[in-house]
């Protein structure tokens, strides 16, 4: 009785782990790869991407991913398609720190500008004015220099970025070759 039970629930854990990883979606996917870095970014279908390719080397666009088609390497975007190795460059975000740090920074020199020049009135002096515009003007500055440089990074396709396209599928035990 104890053996039966034991083999009984056995095929049923064999029969809902099968069931469960047919059951998931397809996972196709492509991923940037760095070697420099060893960074990896993967963009699925639904992903937005950002890219430059061989037919229009000077303009970025901006597409969301609809379908992979990873037999002939085509990504398919709302927009068009594109072959994996017509992409010669790919911009991605790199997050909302920096441009907070950016508008802080932007804030606290616009702060300061503002009510040194204020406070220099008030007293109807003129030497304070000076080193409140200075001190104002460089936070705004780097601020803003902080604010552009942190929002994105460039990836060029080549020598040590590649961009790859991988299926990883159970197959279709219906397709399978009859022996």
């Amino acid at each position: 009785m104890q053996l039966s039970f034991l083999k009984l629930s056995l095929l049923l854990f064999i029969l809902q782990s099968v069931t469960q990883a047919l059951a998931q979606p397809p996972q196709i996917y492509v991923q940037l790869e760095d070697a420099l870095t060893s960074q990896v970014f993967r963009y699925h279908v639904g992903d937005e991407i950002e890219i430059r390719t061989k037919a229009f080397p000077d303009s970025w666009r901006r597409s969301e991913i609809v379908d992979l088609i990873p037999e002939d390497s085509i990504i398919v975007l709302d927009e068009g398609y594109v072959k994996l190795d017509d992409i010669t460059r790919l911009r991605r975000k790199k997050g909302k720190a920096g441009k907070l740090i950016g508008v802080s920074l932007m804030s606290l020199g616009s702060g300061i500008l503002v009510f040194g020049t204020l406070g220099s009135l008030a007293d109807n002096s003129t030497t304070s004015a000076g080193g409140s515009v200075i001190v104002g003007g460089l936070t705004t500055l780097i601020g803003w220099l902080i604010s552009k440089t942190g929002r994105r990074k460039k990836f060029t396709i080549g020598k040590h970025t590649r961009l790859k396209m991988y299926d990883i599928r159970w197959p279709d035990p219906c397709a399978l070759p009859k022996t």
